[in-house]
């Protein structure tokens, strides 16, 4: 069977629950779920590929938080060498301006600029077993992003509109301590007594977030714990990692997932696979995926 390219990762909603899903390219997108149960085999093919770029939607799909942006495919179908977009792609990539953005000067398009000075976004703050790192998302897509990024709890702290949240992240980060990032081995390092330490720290935190902000950009509530919407099984030993790269087979049984983390049980032991990694290459399964297309084969709603 001919391999698919790996476009992206994106978590929908699950029942109760929230799933993991691959973004597969093959003259269309289609999702391959990762559900918590079902078994996967696949081999990591030779080379790397660009997987594409951001543009705006061209027609309002609705029920989306990110309805309004759609993911194409690379015109050059370009092999690359490292990263996961060829430099044309990279260039045209609506979202690539706002990864960027510190909250100084905007560099988005015209109508990117709009929504983001018209929308009410938040800071939040995210626990991974106790490390606590600051981060921005707009308001309707607030859980996904938690839930994307693997927290183990976290809470909103401040609100406003695109660029001030953005100069709100940087001074909790710089000022205050927050993290802005986190390897991936930390997001998995799982909380060994439950969350509630997570879930003073980020109360604390919290605190002496808002005594450094104008109290008209303050939310208050109560922290969440995020771990159970992951419907990860209890692991009686520590997961090996597994790296991804070429000729690399995947084969077993899903334990479950965490932001980009999957977890497999092969064999006789349960191992780690950081999924970002397979963005940008083609895998082929030993059998057909259980893939659901969508309606638009030109076009996926993908993420930040």
């Amino acid at each position: 069977m001919g391999g698919k390219l790996v476009s992206a990762l994106d978590w929908n909603r699950d029942g109760g629950g929230w799933r993991l899903n691959l973004v597969l390219q093959d003259g269309g997108y289609e999702r391959k779920p990762l559900t918590t149960g079902s078994d996967i085999s696949f081999t990591v093919q030779r080379g790397r590929f660009c997987r594409g770029y951001t543009r705006l939607a061209t027609r309002d799909k609705g029920g989306s938080t990110d309805s309004w942006r759609e993911r194409t495919p690379c015109p050059d179908n370009a092999e690359i060498k490292s990263g996961s977009q060829c430099s044309l792609c990279r260039s045209i990539d609506i979202m690539n301006p706002c990864l960027r953005c510190v909250g100084d000067e905007c560099q988005a398009l015209l109508e990117v600029r709009r929504a983001c000075e018209g929308n009410e976004c938040y800071v939040y703050l995210a626990s991974f077993n106790g490390r606590i790192k600051a981060g921005v998302s707009s308001g309707a897509r607030v859980i996904k992003r938690w839930i994307e990024q693997g927290a183990d709890a976290a809470v909103r702290v401040l609100r406003g509109n695109g660029m001030e949240v953005r100069r709100f992240e940087k001074r909790i980060q710089e000022k205050m301590g927050a993290l802005n990032h986190l390897r991936t081995d930390q997001k998995l390092d799982l909380p060994t007594n439950g969350v509630a330490d997570d879930l003073t720290k980020l109360r604390k935190f919290a605190v002496q977030v808002h005594a450094a902000f104008p109290e008209e950009h303050h939310i208050k509530e109560e922290p969440r714990a995020i771990i159970p919407l992951y419907g990860i099984a209890d692991l009686d030993v520590k997961p090996l990692r597994l790296r991804i790269e070429e000729g690399a087979t995947i084969s077993g049984r899903i334990i479950g997932a965490k932001g980009s983390v999957l977890i497999v049980n092969m064999g006789s032991l349960p191992r780690v696979i950081n999924m970002r990694n397979l963005i940008g290459r083609k895998i082929a399964f030993d059998k057909p995926p259980d893939a659901r297309t969508q309606s638009g084969l030109d076009r996926f709603i993908q993420r930040t």
